[in-house]
């Protein structure tokens, strides 16, 4: 927001946040409803937390599956990336 609106305030950007929190857990709640786990590790993180009813622990993002540079799966053809 910084450089293109001048007028917006802490209490706008809080308002913001708040509004974003709330449509957040939202849809956090509805995909629980269609299952409670996932496959992706920082979804089933923010999962567990709505199954544990405790805040979300903050998750960077990344592949469990990813393997140590320079070495790709057969399925990449044994292509280097």
């Amino acid at each position: 927001m910084r450089g293109i609106y001048s007028h917006v305030t802490p209490q706008m950007r809080d308002d913001l946040r708040q509004a974003l929190q709330r449509l957040w857990l939202a849809s956090l709640r509805q995909r629980a409803a269609l299952s409670p786990r996932s496959s992706v590790h920082s979804l089933d993180s923010a999962l567990a937390a709505l199954r544990e009813n405790t805040p979300a622990p903050a998750v960077g993002l990344r592949s469990q599956n990813r393997p140590p540079d320079g070495e790709w799966p057969g399925r990449f053809g044994g292509w280097a990336f």
